[in-house]
């Protein structure tokens, strides 16, 4: 656990090196010696970047820090009463729940709510737990999960603009040196090193971060997390139609606001999520919704 554990908080560096590194050293070396003197219009562009820049590690300081979700001490699940007597051993089986019983964690030692895993990495339960993060070195579930969509999408708009501007500044040069009666001042080795280095770095980590914020903004659309999703796919190739509905999906703006919080205006600022992690509305709770995965154990 200790070798993991080591492995993962290295990740989780190197992603903020990478953080602080590419938006650092392309305003420095690449973007302010091109656009001084700066106006209103480049400052603008400047500050729009840095506030994208700085959202970024904010969310990131917040998905690293905050605490996922634990399961309160004795939690048990609604209408449990009516199994009688139950032993830990009848509600398990290699781990995994047996169908039509409340779900157990024999690790754990306890009851686990609904949509709740275990995580190996973290060695305990993570409320509504989505996947763990490597690169944070903390798993994303209830509690940060709204954090971790967030650094998301700063972080594929903080990349999207570098990559726009130092394009920009490339297409100067090629002007510059290609328009009569003017000698283009030479760019410099150490700018030029940053541009093909920060290149190499932003297209790549662009196109990843592009298709995972894609992936989770479909996956909350639809209140899903990405646990659940995987578990519909492998549901699809063995035809079991009982993960075929979405018993929580309450309509696309709802769901966002379950994650992002009630106010539209709002989504883009860090905000705490909505409820304990321990209940969740379905369908079935809403009137107009019929549901047939109203159990509080599934």
């Amino acid at each position: 656990m200790g070798a993991i554990e080591g492995s993962d908080t290295l990740l989780a560096l190197s992603a903020f090196f990478l953080i602080v590194f590419i938006p650092l050293t392309s305003q420095v070396f690449v973007f302010l010696p091109w656009l001084r003197p700066v106006t209103v219009n480049s400052g603008l562009v400047l500050f729009v970047f840095n506030g994208c820049v700085g959202m970024l590690i904010l969310n990131y300081y917040l998905c690293v820090t905050t605490d996922p979700g634990r399961v309160a001490p004795g939690w048990e699940p609604e209408g449990l009463g009516q199994f009688g007597e139950l032993e830990a051993t009848s509600l398990t089986n290699g781990g995994e729940t047996i169908t039509g019983l409340p779900r157990y964690c024999r690790i754990c030692n306890g009851f686990k709510p609904p949509r709740t895993h275990h995580c190996k990495r973290c060695g305990r339960c993570i409320l509504r737990m989505d996947h763990h993060c490597q690169w944070l070195n903390n798993c994303i579930g209830h509690h940060n999960h709204g954090h971790f969509i967030r650094f998301l999408i700063f972080t594929v708009l903080s990349c999207g603009m570098c990559m726009v501007m130092i394009f920009a500044r490339l297409l100067d040069l090629v002007r510059e040196a290609f328009k009569e009666g003017t000698k283009p001042e030479p760019l410099g080795l150490v700018p030029v090193l940053f541009i093909a280095v920060n290149m190499c770095l932003l297209v790549p980590l662009t196109s990843i971060l592009a298709m995972l914020l894609s992936q989770q903004l479909r996956n909350m659309y639809r209140n899903l997390t990405t646990i659940e999703y995987l578990e519909k796919i492998d549901a699809s190739f063995a035809y079991d139609e009982s993960f075929a509905a979405d018993p929580y999906d309450l309509g696309c703006l709802e769901n966002t606001a379950v994650i992002l919080g009630d106010s539209p205006m709002l989504w883009l600022i860090p905000q705490r999520m909505k409820g304990d992690g321990h209940v969740f509305i379905c369908k079935g709770d809403i009137e107009g919704f019929a549901s047939d995965h109203k159990r509080p154990w599934e």
